[in-house]
C-alpha cells in the first residue's frame, strides 16, 4: 500500500508520533544536562515502544527501528544493565532530531540510519561522544527543526531552552517585562495560572459560574510539590519515613499542562473555602466541648459534632470528585482515530472489516489512564485484525460472510470503565499456542497444560502463533504489552475464545488512578489489597465446595466447573494452616482463580503508590497503600496465577530468611511484604537490640539494616554482627546517609549499600539472591 496516497492516515500517524517523539526529546535533553529524572524511565520506554509499534504498522520501518533501539536502551537503564550518561543522552538527542525531521518530511534526508549507528556505538562507549559526533551535532543543533517543522527557538548553549522536565522559571505574579513576554505566548482565551489573584477576596467568586465559560486555565502539574502536599495531609511519621521505597502515583510524575474550565476551578475553590470554614467550626466546637461538665449538654454536643464530621466527610468527598474531574479527558479524543486505523490494517492484510464502536464514547478518564488505554485498545484491534479475522476467501470457505465484524464496546460503570473487543474470526488455535510454548522452552514437551494455563502463556512476550515476524505482528510482545499496561492501571483482563466463532477480550480499569477500590484481605501477619475490579466472588471457606485432584492440587466449585484453589499465605510465605477463613475468586488472564485468605476486612478506597525501583521485583505486587496507619501491599491477580502455577509444579525454591532492621514500622512493613512476595521468609526488628535477639533465637540467612536508628545505629549493629556471626550477608539501606556515612558502613563490613530511593528495578532482591547464592555481590556497593 502506498501511504502517500492516504493523507488521512499520514496525518493521524504524524500527530501521534509528534507527541511521542517530543516526550523522548525531553528525556534526551535532560540526560544531556545530567539531570534525568529516574521516575520517568518507564514513561520513556513506553513512548519508544509506541513509536516502534505504530511506525511498523504504518510501514515506516526506519522510524520503527529507531523506536526499537531507544526502547531497548531505556529498558536496560530501567533494569540496571546500563546507566544514563551525557554521551548517551547526546546520541538519543541526535536520533530524536532525526525523527522530528522525518515527521516533517518523511521522504527527505532525515538521517535516521546514520543517527542510529552513532547511538548504538555511544550505548557501548558513551565517552566517545565527541569523537563520534564531531561537527555533526553542531550542524544538527543549528539547522534542526522540531516536529511541527518550526526552527528551534535557541540552541542548548544559549541556556534558553525551556526544558519541560525542569518546568522553567514561573512567571512573576506582579507583571513586568518577563510577564508581558510570557503573556504574548498565551492565547486570548487562556489565563496563565501565575497571574491569578490569590488575595483573600479572590475566593468571593460566583457560587454557580457559567458551565459554558470558554476560559481555560492551564495548570502545570510539574509545579506541584508532592513532598509538601504529602507532609501537609499525612503527618503520620510511618508514611513520611519510607524515604523513597514508595513512589507517588505515576499520573503526577508525567508532567504535562492540562486545560481547566474556570467553572470547575471556581467550584473547587468554593468547596475548599467551605471545608476550611467547616473545619474551623469543628475545632471551635471541640474546644468548647472540653470545657463542658454537664453530661446531657456533652451528649448533645457530641451528637452535633458527629453530624458535623459526617458533613465534612461528604464535602471532602465532593471536592475529591470535583478535583479528579479537572484532569478528566473524554475517550472520544482516542476513539475518533480508530476507524482510520482499522481501515488501514484491513487494507494491509487484505481483509474486509466492519468496525463499530458501541457504548459510552463520552466516558472520561484521567490523561495518564487514557494514554495507556489508547495503547491497549490499538493493540487489541491489531491482534483481532492480524490474527483473528480471516480474508474474504477464507471466511467464505468457512461458511461465513466475506466481511468480518469487529466491535469495541465501551461501558462506564461508576468509577471504572469496561472495554470489550470482539471479533468473529477463527478463534485462538490452542494447539499452536502449546507448540510455540514448547519451542520456547516454556513448558515440558510431555506436559498437557489446561486452556487456562495456555491463556497465561499467551500473555508471555515470547509467545506468538504467527508464521513470521513482520511490522504488523509476530514478535509476541503485543498481548504482553497489553497485560503490563492493564497491570500498571490496577485493572483486570479476561480472554474468551471459541474455535471457529471468534475471540473476545474484556479489560476493566479504574477511570482515575489517584484512587483505587480494593478488598482488604489478611494473611497470618500482613494485609493485602486485591483490586475490587478483579473479584468475581467472595465466600467463606466453610461454604466453599472443595476437591482434591489426583495429583494433589486443590480445586473449588465455581459456576459450571472447578477452578484452582491456592492459599495466599502459602504464595507469600506467610501461612498459618489454621487461619484460612475466606475464599476470594479473582479474574486473571488465565481464567478464574480461587484464593484462600485468613480474613476479609471489606471494600475500601485507597491512594495507591507504586513500589520504588529498589523493591520492584515481587512477582505479583504492584504497589502499596496506607490503611488505618498500616501498610497494605496491592496485588496483581494476573501475576498471582503465574505464581500459583509455578507453586503447583513444585518450581518454588527453598526460601531464605531475611532479617529486616528498621525503626520505622512503615519501612518494615513495606520491605517485609515486598521481600516475602519475592520469595523470601522475613523476620523483623525495630532496633539493634531487637535484631540481636532475633539472631539469637531464629535462623537467619541475611540481614537488611537501616543506617539511621535511635540508640545503636546500623553501623554499630553491623560491627557486632560481624564479630558474632562472621560472613552473614548484610545489606544496608538509607534515606539520609552521605558519603562519609557510607564509608563508615563499608568499613564496618557491609556487603552492599542502597539509597531507599534507588530506582533500579528489583535491585535489593537481586543483590540478596546474588549474595546468598555465591556470596559475591554484584558490585560491592550500589549507587
Amino acid at each position: 500500500m502506498d501511504l502517500a496516497n492516504d493523507p488521512e492516515l499520514i496525518e493521524l500517524y504524524r500527530n501521534e508520533m509528534t507527541e511521542r517523539v517530543d516526550v523522548l526529546m525531553e528525556g534526551s535533553l535532560a540526560m544531556v544536562d545530567d539531570a534525568f529524572p529516574a521516575a520517568r524511565l518507564d514513561e520513556m520506554r513506553r513512548e519508544a515502544h509506541t513509536v516502534k509499534g505504530t511506525s511498523r504498522v504504518m510501514g515506516m520501518s526506519e522510524a520503527g527501528d529507531a523506536g526499537d533501539i531507544i526502547e531497548a536502551i531505556y529498558e536496560d537503564i530501567l533494569r540496571a544493565r546500563r546507566v544514563p550518561s551525557i554521551g548517551l543522552g547526546r546520541g538519543l538527542r541526535l536520533v530524536c532530531r532525526a525523527l522530528q525531521k522525518f515527521l516533517v518530511e518523511p521522504l527527505g534526508d532525515h538521517g535516521i540510519p546514520q543517527a542510529l549507528e552513532i547511538l548504538i556505538k555511544l550505548a557501548d562507549d558513551p565517552m566517545s561522544a565527541d569523537e563520534l559526533l564531531g561537527t555533526l551535532e553542531n550542524e544538527e543543533l543549528e539547522g534542526s527543526h522540531n516536529a511541527a517543522g518550526l526552527p528551534d527557538a535557541a540552541d542548548d548553549d544559549d541556556g534558553a531552552r525551556n526544558d519541560a522536565l525542569d518546568g522553567g522559571d514561573a512567571p512573576p505574579i506582579d507583571g513586568g517585562p518577563d510577564q508581558e513576554a510570557a503573556d504574548q505566548d498565551v492565547p486570548d482565551n487562556v489565563v496563565p495560572i501565575g497571574v491569578l489573584d490569590t488575595s483573600p477576596q479572590f475566593y468571593n467568586v460566583p457560587p454557580n459560574p457559567r458551565s459554558d465559560d470558554p476560559l481555560l486555565i492551564p495548570i502545570n502539574f510539574e509545579d506541584i510539590d508532592l513532598d509538601q502536599v504529602e507532609d501537609a495531609i499525612a503527618k503520620d511519621d510511618h508514611t513520611r519515613s519510607l524515604g523513597g521505597l514508595l513512589e507517588a502515583p505515576e499520573l503526577w510524575i508525567n508532567s504535562e499542562t492540562t486545560g481547566v474550565a474556570t467553572a470547575r476551578l471556581y467550584e473547587i475553590i468554593n468547596r475548599a473555602a467551605e471545608l476550611r470554614l467547616d473545619t474551623e467550626s469543628l475545632i471551635t466546637a471541640i474546644e468548647r466541648l472540653a470545657q463542658v461538665e454537664d453530661l446531657d449538654q456533652m451528649r448533645a454536643m457530641v451528637a452535633a459534632l458527629r453530624h458535623g464530621v459526617r458533613a465534612l466527610a461528604l464535602g471532602a468527598n465532593a471536592m475529591q470528585q470535583q478535583t479528579i474531574s479537572v484532569v478528566a479527558v473524554p475517550m472520544t479524543s482516542v476513539l475518533s482515530s480508530l476507524p482510520a486505523l482499522v481501515r488501514f490494517l484491513a487494507k494491509r492484510t487484505g481483509k474486509d472489516v466492519r468496525f463499530e464502536i458501541l457504548g459510552d464514547e463520552e466516558t472520561e478518564l484521567d490523561r495518564g489512564t487514557l494514554d495507556r488505554v489508547a495503547d491497549v485498545i490499538r493493540q487489541l484491534l491489531v491482534n483481532a485484525i492480524v490474527h483473528g479475522l480471516k480474508t474474504p476467501d477464507e471466511r467464505t470457505k468457512q461458511g461465513k460472510e466475506p466481511t468480518g465484524t469487529l466491535t469495541l464496546n465501551v461501558q462506564q460503570e461508576e468509577d471504572h470503565v469496561r472495554l470489550i473487543v470482539t471479533d468473529d474470526g477463527g478463534g485462538i488455535d490452542w494447539a499452536a499456542v502449546r507448540t510455540t510454548a514448547v519451542e520456547n522452552d516454556l513448558i515440558d514437551p510431555n506436559a498437557s497444560p489446561s486452556t487456562a494455563e495456555l491463556q497465561t502463556l499467551l500473555f508471555n512476550e515470547s509467545i506468538s502463533t504467527a508464521s513470521e515476524d513482520d511490522e504488523l505482528g509476530g514478535s509476541g510482545d503485543g498481548l504482553s504489552m497489553v497485560s503490563t499496561y492493564v497491570q500498571d492501571l490496577h485493572g483486570s483482563i479476561e480472554l474468551r475464545s471459541v474455535a471457529g466463532v471468534g475471540t473476545e477480550v474484556e479489560v476493566i480499569v479504574p477511570r482515575f488512578q489517584s484512587l483505587q477500590s480494593i478488598v482488604l484481605v489478611l494473611t497470618a501477619n500482613a494485609r493485602w489489597g486485591i483490586p475490587e475490579l478483579a473479584i468475581l466472588e467472595r465466600t467463606s471457606i466453610a461454604d466453599a465446595i472443595t476437591y482434591r485432584t489426583p495429583d494433589g492440587r486443590k480445586e473449588v466449585l465455581f459456576r459450571d466447573g472447578t477452578i484452582p484453589l491456592v492459599s495466599l499465605g502459602k504464595l507469600v510465605g506467610d501461612e498459618d494452616a489454621e487461619t484460612s477463613r475466606d475464599v476470594i475468586v479473582v479474574s486473571t488472564h488465565g481464567g478464574p482463580l480461587a484464593v484462600s485468605v485468613a480474613g476479609t476486612l471489606g471494600v475500601m478506597e485507597v491512594a495507591p503508590k507504586r513500589l520504588g525501583g529498589l523493591l520492584r521485583s515481587a512477582p505479583f505486587v504492584t504497589g502499596a497503600a496506607m490503611v488505618s496507619g498500616e501498610i497494605a501491599m496491592l496485588i496483581d491477580t494476573d501475576s498471582l496465577m503465574e505464581v500459583a502455577n509455578a507453586l503447583a509444579l513444585d518450581e518454588q525454591h527453598n526460601r531464605k530468611t531475611i532479617l529486616i532492621v528498621d525503626d520505622s514500622i512503615g519501612v518494615r512493613q513495606v520491605l517485609a511484604a515486598a521481600l516475602t512476595a519475592g520469595g523470601f521468609d522475613v523476620v523483623a526488628a525495630a532496633s539493634s537490640v531487637g535484631a540481636l535477639n532475633q539472631l539469637a533465637n531464629n535462623p537467619v540467612d541475611a540481614m537488611v539494616v537501616d543506617y539511621a536508628m535511635p540508640g545503636q545505629d546500623g553501623v554499630e549493629l553491623v560491627t557486632r554482627v560481624r564479630e558474632t556471626y562472621g560472613d552473614m550477608p548484610v545489606v544496608m539501606i538509607s534515606g539520609v546517609a552521605d558519603e562519609a556515612d557510607r564509608s563508615r558502613a563499608e568499613a564496618a563490613g557491609i556487603d552492599a549499600f542502597f539509597q531507599k530511593s534507588d530506582f533500579r528495578e528489583g535491585a535489593l532482591a537481586s543483590m540478596l539472591i546474588s549474595l546468598l547464592n555465591d556470596g559475591s555481590p554484584m558490585g560491592k556497593t550500589a549507587q
